[in-house]
């Protein structure tokens, strides 16, 4: 709930992307012991062949629905290249969730907010539209 709020309330297509991360990222942050259940449940989608998966597929879809009807109204603005607005709503969700993985796993202790904004650029680059307004 918190994610879809804050990426609605964006006034921008890179805004939205800084809103679920860092909306994302924030909360798994304090919510440590759910990331750990949350990352398990969606390695068992992938290995489970019994109704959990269509469970948890919902949930995830549900997790990415607003990015990609965000993503999808920039394309057809032309503010963003031309994507598959799914598919580029789930890889923002993996990388995000690879962030805060990295966070969790490694000594080093970086910025949260440093962390935010460079993972919003680097999506930024790979979706904002090429010069003179081609979307590529």
């Amino acid at each position: 709930r918190l994610t879809d709020e804050a990426v609605r309330a964006a006034p921008s297509v890179k805004a939205a992307i800084a809103a679920f991360v860092e909306t994302r990222v924030t909360y798994f942050q304090q919510h440590s012991d759910y990331f750990r259940l949350y990352v398990t449940e969606i390695s068992r989608m992938v290995s489970d062949r019994g109704p959990r998966k269509g469970v948890c597929r919902n949930a995830l879809e549900s997790h990415t629905r607003v990015l990609q009807q965000v993503i999808a109204g920039a394309v057809q603005a032309g503010e963003a290249r031309a994507v598959d607005p799914a598919a580029t709503a789930m890889a923002i969700f993996d990388i995000t969730r690879g962030l805060v993985a990295r966070r969790f796993t490694t000594s080093a202790r970086s910025d949260a907010a440093r962390d935010i904004e460079f993972l919003t650029d680097l999506i930024w680059a790979g979706l904002r539209p090429g010069p003179e307004g081609h979307t590529a």
